[in-house]
């Protein structure tokens, strides 16, 4: 609704008819009012906005790891874990059939400058403990070595307790109600500094 003051002839601010008025540089302006949307549904729009929203949840739903794995990225670029998740693996995730699909195994977790950790085959036991051996560095005995297990069907993520780059085992025990449904796995190391090496994909398993 729009506010005259001194007559119909006046300056005017917000909508009158099918203008809007308003002030741009102390002057007084008027525009037409828009009366449709542009929002044209054509089939790039249509995939792009499904690969978005899709990639969207899953920075969502991996939200605590991508934290830590894109920290120094996001400091770097002074923008958000989360953008820097998105950025990274939007051509990870595309739309086929009309239905999303995910490229787990292309699919990053962290970014950044250390060197990569050499691992082991994953192995897990009947009470759902998941171990991963790898290669210790004697070079960068501090670092810290982390483990991150994703479920789709559940939508759900879970960080296992770091250990050091020295220790050659990283071990987490997974919820019970993720029996029966398939598991990603991916790795990285991370330092004092908050810089983490690249993730590394350790394969996926039904648990």
């Amino acid at each position: 609704m729009a506010k005259i003051k001194n007559g119909f002839l006046d300056r005017f601010e917000g909508k009158l008819g099918p203008a809007v008025g308003y002030q741009w540089k102390g002057r007084a302006c008027v525009r037409s009012l828009q009366t449709y949307i542009h929002d044209p549904r054509t089939a790039a729009q249509v995939v792009n906005r499904s690969r978005f929203r899709a990639l969207s949840r899953l920075a969502s739903d991996m939200l605590p790891v991508v934290r830590i794995g894109f920290r120094g990225p996001a400091r770097e670029g002074q923008t958000s874990e989360y953008n820097c998740f998105v950025h990274s693996n939007k051509q990870n995730v595309n739309l086929v059939d009309n239905e999303v699909q995910v490229d787990y195994a292309a699919l990053t977790v962290a970014e950044g400058p250390l060197p990569t950790v050499a691992f082991r085959q994953p192995q897990v036991g009947d009470d759902l403990t998941v171990s991963v051996p790898f290669v210790a560095e004697s070079g960068r005995p501090r670092d810290y070595v982390l483990l991150y297990a994703y479920a789709p069907a559940l939508q759900s993520g879970q960080l296992a307790l770091p250990v050091y780059r020295q220790q050659e085992l990283i071990v987490t025990t997974l919820p019970s109600a993720w029996r029966g449904h398939t598991v990603h796995l991916y790795a990285f190391c991370w330092d004092r500094d908050q810089l983490a090496s690249p993730s590394s994909y350790l394969g996926n398993l039904i648990v």
